[in-house]
């Protein structure tokens, strides 16, 4: 019965990994304009932003299983320091999902950067491919920042597999890293091994 509940949730979760761009705007106390687009149990930057772009929407916000859409980010005055925005999504712990009261913004293919970001500020881009069977999995993941005064790694879902290079440098370069998936026994082949 446990197993059988398992594989009816997998589904689900592979489709929010699915591969998305995500340029992140920063952290604000407020979600502005950006409506409020309802819970999701396995939130991610990535789900978030194929929901926004989905609905025609440049900009996306998370927070926590929340995601929020919209055509204007936040106003600048509500800009706040990013570990305010250190919550781990709960489809996926390596993207930042806001905090208690603040939003993760992000822009996708059909947004931009608001003209009032300086241009000391982080841009980070990421994509990530997720693909999982029963018995394996394999994650790819590139990510490469500008010049920036924080650190910042938003793959889209799977598993933590690179972090951006940050440095105030503005020639930083863009660090990308793989993880090919390993033939690893399940519980199952370990517990029954027979000797013939």
């Amino acid at each position: 019965m446990k197993l059988t509940s398992a594989f009816a949730v997998l589904p689900f979760a592979v489709a929010a990994s699915k591969s998305e761009q995500a340029n992140y705007i920063g952290c604000f106390t407020s979600s502005g304009s950006l409506a409020n687009q309802g819970s999701y149990t396995f939130e991610s930057v990535g789900h978030c932003l194929n929901t926004c772009e989905a609905g025609d929407f440049k900009y996306a916000a998370v927070q926590k299983n929340d995601c929020f859409c919209g055509n204007a980010v936040p106003e600048q005055t509500d800009l706040t320091a990013d570990d305010q925005c250190g919550s781990p999504c709960p489809g996926f712990a390596g993207d930042n999902c806001g905090g208690r009261a603040a939003w993760s913004v992000y822009f996708g293919r059909n947004g931009s950067k608001p003209d009032w970001l300086s241009s000391s500020s982080v841009a980070v881009t990421s994509t990530s491919t997720v693909g999982a069977t029963s018995s394996e999995s394999s994650t790819s993941s590139t990510s490469s920042a500008s010049t920036s005064t924080s650190q910042h790694a938003i793959p889209s879902s799977g598993s933590p597999t690179s972090s951006a290079s940050v440095s105030k440098d503005p020639s930083a370069s863009a660090s990308t890293s793989s993880i090919d998936p390993t033939n690893t026994p399940n519980s199952a082949s370990r517990r029954f091994k027979f000797g013939f």
